[in-house]
């Protein structure tokens, strides 16, 4: 890898989710983002305020990468982010292309020329992969082409003159010019070739169209490039809209950052029992000290109305409860909770009702709480919880103490 920083983003978002990705979509998008943040050299400059920045954009969004991603496109100018094939004029093995350009050949399952195992299969087997000049270095010199010379160097060990063989193949091919050894590749695998993104006009193929290859080379290189990194993207590249957001949410596991609650005051056990629903508004405080514990640890989202177990029950019960007038149920769980902490922690949450598969859930949005502790209060007994994976757990006084005096260190 061209840069070790890029890891720190993805290792602080999967810290934030125990350990994992949440969906697919999150994790498409990481990579995604990894990707590009590479091979535009995102941290080269200014790292440490960009680091700074990218973090806090991950503590504050839930799937962050999009708003990651625009950042990139912002700095780089292009609103798609598709590589160009000026991109690629002069760019060598040392590039912040040549990675993704053997991991793009590897993954359209490039083989080798002369015995026509894939990429994948020889990083695998007794063979070693080479990096193989297509029009030899030797040949090229031989043909009026100078290492001395800057430009003439730069053609030369350009990732379009590149391909990745067996060390056998390579020393097979030797300083033998694409024109004398192209044929047989084609007779024996005919795919071969274009496997590797190599043009089948055989007049290029000859050192005097050398320049022209490289020219014809470094449109298939950045098309299919573009197409393996798309492949990540977005479709359409369209910011998630909330319905698609909340369903990475509804789909995902519980963690250190996500926690599910069924109902909000609809005792299912007890309505089960007795046959007919029952309110319980103890199991108010259930959510109240969730919404605790993510304050005093890393932030959060709370949903109410889905199961442990991702399945989506929605609130009609709880409404029910209310006579069914969803203004008195809003009202309700907005007053609970905001009663239940102090005036000023009310600005790091934030209560919404979105509808999911025609139910309606309550959504709480929590941001961590660094300057004061965050005590929860309930029927005059004030307590204080944390996060500890996917679940909340109590501290009694000394040991939030303790806690609080790490946290703040």
């Amino acid at each position: 890898m061209t840069s070790n920083t890029v890891l720190i983003p993805l290792i602080r978002f999967l810290a934030k989710h125990g350990g994992t990705f949440q969906n697919e979509v999150d994790l498409r998008q990481s990579i995604f983002w990894l990707h590009h943040a590479l091979i535009w050299r995102w941290y080269s400059a200014q790292a440490d305020t960009k680091l700074e920045d990218d973090l806090s954009t991950i503590e504050k969004n839930h799937s962050p990468w999009l708003h990651l991603i625009d950042k990139i496109k912002s700095q780089n100018g292009r609103l798609n982010l598709q590589i160009e094939t000026s991109d690629l004029e002069g760019a060598g093995s040392n590039s912040a292309f040549f990675n993704l350009f053997y991991i793009m050949l590897r993954q359209r399952q490039a083989r080798d020329w002369f015995n026509g195992i894939s990429l994948s299969a020889i990083s695998e087997s007794r063979f070693t992969i080479d990096r193989h000049h297509i029009f030899p270095r030797a040949f090229l010199i031989k043909n009026g082409y100078s290492q001395e010379n800057e430009h003439h160097d730069r053609l030369i060990n350009e990732i379009a003159n590149l391909a990745f063989i067996t060390d056998t193949t390579n020393k097979q091919i030797s300083d033998k010019e694409p024109s004398v050894y192209f044929p047989a590749v084609n007779k024996a695998y005919p795919d071969a070739l274009e496997s590797q993104l190599i043009t089948q006009d055989e007049s290029l193929w000859k050192v005097d169209k050398f320049e022209s290859f490289l020219e014809e080379r470094r449109k298939l290189i950045a098309r299919e490039l573009n197409v393996f990194l798309d492949s990540y993207r977005q479709k359409e590249d369209k910011p998630l809209d909330k319905e698609t957001e909340l369903e990475g949410l509804v789909t995902a596991n519980e963690s250190n950052t996500l926690e599910f609650k069924e109902t909000w005051c609809y005792d299912t056990v007890q309505s089960h029992y007795q046959g007919k629903p029952i309110k319980n508004t103890d199991l108010n405080f259930v959510i109240i000290k969730t919404i605790a514990g993510f304050m005093n640890t890393d932030g959060g989202t709370l949903l109410v109305g889905v199961t442990d177990d991702n399945a989506v029950e929605g609130l009609d019960r709880d409404i029910d409860l209310m006579g069914g007038d969803f203004d008195k149920f809003q009202r309700n769980i907005t007053e609970v909770i905001d009663n239940a902490f102090d005036a000023g922690k009310r600005r790091y949450y934030d209560i919404s009702f979105p509808t999911y598969d025609n139910h309606v859930l309550c959504q709480v949005q929590i941001k961590p709480c660094r300057s004061t502790k965050t005590w929860a209060s309930y029927k005059n007994e004030t307590r204080f919880f944390v996060r500890r994976g996917n679940a909340t757990h109590e501290l009694n006084g000394e040991e939030s103490d303790d806690y609080w005096q790490e946290r703040r260190f």
